[in-house]
């Protein structure tokens, strides 16, 4: 089951602070290919609206069957809705 039209799990910290996503192996791929520029960014721009991400993680599940494990990407990141300041609109991209 899915909150999110991409087909994505969210998941949140206690306090809100931090999200838990699921995705996909092609956007698990796609960060590692650009982690080193992504991260030189962030320390650069300090003040950027990025979204920081703080880790990526494959989780591996034992499911029992005749193939064995069932694989889940997530990223662990700063959940940005998480202000005091009224928002309007949210879209899922």
């Amino acid at each position: 089951n899915s909150n999110s039209k991409s087909g994505a799990i969210f998941y949140y910290s206690s306090d809100r602070q931090y999200m838990i996503k699921t995705i996909p192996d092609t956007e698990a791929n796609q960060l590692r290919h650009i982690l080193k520029r992504y991260h030189d960014h962030i320390r650069s721009y300090p003040k950027s609206l990025l979204s920081r991400v703080y880790g990526l993680y494959a989780i591996r599940l034992s499911t029992g069957s005749v193939s064995g494990r069932q694989v889940f990407n997530v990223i662990i990141m700063q959940n940005q809705f998480n202000t005091d300041h009224y928002i309007h609109s949210i879209f899922d991209l």
